[in-house]
């Protein structure tokens, strides 16, 4: 069973800081395999992963095309709020059976740890936060699908 987790929001809304920061890199990579760590508690699981911190649409590529003819078990992509590419990703996800998770990000100023920050602090905070809600949600996937 493969995973998909969609970060989803408008565009300098925070999807690249959120990846960036679950997955701890102080750069974004385009291409992330084989890692991605989940908690102090439960240090790691191998996987043929990806990692897409910039969205379809602001790179204008597909989906599959970033892919080539891999389809790996995790995928973690940033995708665009009504987004020229949002439903092909949605539909190449489908269609290789991805299971989907998505988190929608706002683009104003509230309370909700998926909307926009207003100081450094704030900002550390909420990705802490949104962290730990991609974790959680994973190990749920994990735990639900007695993947191991």
């Amino acid at each position: 069973m493969k995973l998909a987790i969609v970060i989803e929001g408008e565009q300098n809304s925070g999807k690249t800081s959120t990846i960036k920061y679950l997955l701890n890199y102080q750069q974004a990579r385009l291409w992330m395999k084989n890692h991605i760590i989940l908690s102090n508690n439960f240090n790691s699981i191998n996987v043929f992963a990806e990692a897409i911190s910039s969205s379809p649409t602001e790179r204008k590529e597909y989906l599959p095309v970033t892919l080539g003819n891999s389809t790996p078990d995790f995928l973690i992509i940033a995708e665009q709020k009504g987004g020229a590419f949002l439903s092909s990703t949605y539909a190449y996800l489908n269609t290789n059976s991805y299971y989907i998770i998505t988190f929608k990000l706002t683009n104003i100023v509230g309370a909700n740890i998926w909307d926009r920050w207003t100081s450094p602090l704030d900002e550390v905070s909420r990705l802490q936060a949104r962290k730990d809600e991609i974790i959680k949600a994973i190990i749920n996937f994990i735990k639900v699908n007695n993947i191991i």
